[in-house]
């Protein structure tokens, strides 16, 4: 049954209650008036007539005086009046009313408005008089006016149970679109909204209805939006309850750790974490469930196929959110082999670095005290042999050719031994680099490069200052300089090589050395650009080396100052 009809049902029973109140109403008062009017008129005909059988009495013929005013007297509205004989015969009877004559009371509404009152009986010589009460006639008017009222009322009850109809089709019409809405949100569609209604109610229903339905749409698209997460996240995602066992498992986890959702649905987690693990895993779900979320904790899980895996595992709490209740918690875990792997490595290539600086720095020291050797006891040999030599050749003059020929050989070999010796020196441990700093060395190492080949055009730019930047770094600008001289003149077959050094302002310095030979070699190198990539890389420096457009070839190096 609709809500209209029960609605109209409702006003429909009220309003005959009404009226069948408003009827009993009535039908009391009509039946007291019609009481109290035959009473009344009762009263006064019994008294009319008992002085009129008194006054007959006092006549000669008591009888016929009644039966003439009787005749007279006709018939009186409320009562029927019957002369009996001594013997008991009807004499006399007072003719019917005339009033609305042939018209009556339906016998149901008379007998419920008709009073019961009593005849009186008027005795005088044997004869008697009855005074009959007779309501026909105040009932019929009763009944008359009644019927028109009772015609008005059903004809206003009709129009106002038409009009109530309509008027609550009208009003509950809203209720159609708000259904409507209902069943196509049931159906999935949240972006479903009501229009604003005119009635104060159903505009506070579309109101309530539109914010639920918002808020319903974004709850659910943060819903799908987290399931989305979950599903694509790279980490592995699960759901435990207090009793550590699984109740989400995302494919993360599948790929991660080769088990199927289905698989691991109710199995306790702890099975996956190597045993020597699994106190820190319970005490890091425990944490997580009293509401402190850990942030990162690393263990190592055990695959499907029996690999282990370094893990890093998140745990938060799972929070029911109308009571607040924390029903589990949400573990990440992230795979962090690789990551690991390479911290490793890292760590062993710091390390080999550093151990190729102290290496570099122990041979630069060994070359410093070569050369220092070489220069201070193998030079003042060279010398005293060449002196001794010259002296030789003096005092044997003309006397002595022969003596004076090979004394002369004695201090030229010694010379040529003593150049070579300068020039091994210098190739240890220039002396300028220690002296007068690291851009003279660079100027005094190209003009050496200038004489040595004068078919190759060398040329050297220096931006800024280049004092201070310490024994290693100088010495590692240097050999770099020299190792790439060395190549362009042994390989490259160029007639042009440009060697500049600036010092940013960053901090640091840039190095670049170019020629217009046959092009780049091999990115990896002979053992000369090998040792120029390590001595960067040991200052956490960059190296590359390029193929110039036009040909030639470019080395860039890059240090940092500190």
């Amino acid at each position: 049954m609709s809500l209209r009809l029960r609605i109209s049902l409702i006003v429909t029973a009220l309003m005959l209650l009404s009226v069948a109140a408003a009827g009993s109403i009535l039908i009391a008062d009509a039946r007291a008036a019609i009481r109290e009017e035959i009473q009344a008129s009762t009263r006064i005909t019994s008294q009319l007539l008992a002085g009129v059988v008194y006054s007959a009495q006092l006549t000669g013929s008591p009888r016929d005086f009644l039966l003439a005013f009787m005749r007279s007297l006709g018939r009186v509205r409320a009562n029927e009046i019957k002369l009996y004989d001594p013997a008991g015969d009807l004499v006399y009877q007072s003719p019917p009313s005339s009033y609305k004559a042939g018209r009556s009371a339906p016998d149901w509404y008379a007998r419920l408005v008709g009073p019961h009152v009593e005849p009186v009986s008027i005795v005088s010589g044997g004869a008697r008089l009855e005074i009959v009460p007779d309501a026909s006639r105040s009932t019929l008017d009763a009944w008359e006016e009644h019927k028109q009222l009772g015609l008005a009322v059903v004809a206003l009850f009709l129009l106002a149970n038409a009009a109530l109809v309509w008027w609550i089709g009208r009003v509950t019409r809203p209720l159609a679109t708000i259904v409507a809405g209902l069943a196509r949100m049931a159906e999935g569609g949240f972006d479903t909204r009501l229009p604003d209604f005119s009635a104060p109610e159903f505009a506070r229903v579309s109101k309530g209805f539109n914010h639920m339905v918002a808020s319903l749409e974004q709850a659910m698209q943060e819903s799908r939006r987290l399931a989305l997460v979950a599903q694509q996240s790279s980490d592995a995602i699960m759901i435990v309850d207090p009793a550590e066992r699984i109740t989400f498992w995302n494919a993360a986890a599948e790929r991660m750790l080769g088990y199927l959702s289905d698989e691991m649905t109710g199995r306790e987690a702890q099975l996956l974490i190597l045993a020597s693990d699994r106190d820190a895993f319970s005490a890091t779900l425990a944490e997580a469930v009293a509401r402190r979320p850990v942030g990162r904790c690393e263990l190592h899980v055990e695959t499907r196929s029996g690999a282990l895996i370094d893990a890093a595992l998140s745990a938060a709490p799972l929070v029911e959110p109308p009571s607040g209740e924390v029903i589990g918690a949400i573990l990440t875990l992230r795979d962090i082999t690789e990551q690991r792997r390479a911290q490793r490595a890292e760590r062993e290539l710091s390390e080999s670095r550093e151990l190729a600086q102290l290496i570099d720095a122990h041979r630069e020291q060994e070359r410093q005290t070569l050369a220092r050797e070489l220069h201070d006891e193998l030079g003042q040999c060279v010398t005293a042999i060449r002196t001794l030599a010259v002296s030789i050749a003096n005092r044997a003059g003309e006397a002595s050719p022969q003596i004076r020929t090979q004394a002369q050989s004695i201090s030229d070999i010694a010379t040529r031994i003593y150049d070579g010796m300068h020039d091994i020196v210098r190739r240890l441990r220039p002396v300028v680099l220690d002296e007068l700093g690291l851009a003279e060395a660079l100027k005094e190492e190209v003009r050496i490069w200038r004489e040595r080949h004068p078919e190759i055009t060398f040329d050297l730019a220096l931006a800024a200052s280049l004092d201070g930047l310490g024994k290693a770094l100088n010495i590692t600008l240097y050999r770099i300089v020299q190792e790439c001289l060395t190549n362009v003149v042994r390989h490259s077959g160029a007639s042009r090589a440009e060697v500049s050094v600036a010092r940013e302002p960053d901090e640091r310095i840039h190095l670049h050395v170019r020629d217009n030979g046959r092009g780049a070699p091999d990115d990896r190198g002979g053992f000369g650009l090998l040792g120029i990539r390590e001595r960067v890389q040991a200052l956490h420096g960059t190296f590359r080396i390029v193929g110039e457009p036009a040909g030639g070839t470019e080395v860039e190096v890059v240090l940092p100052v500190t």
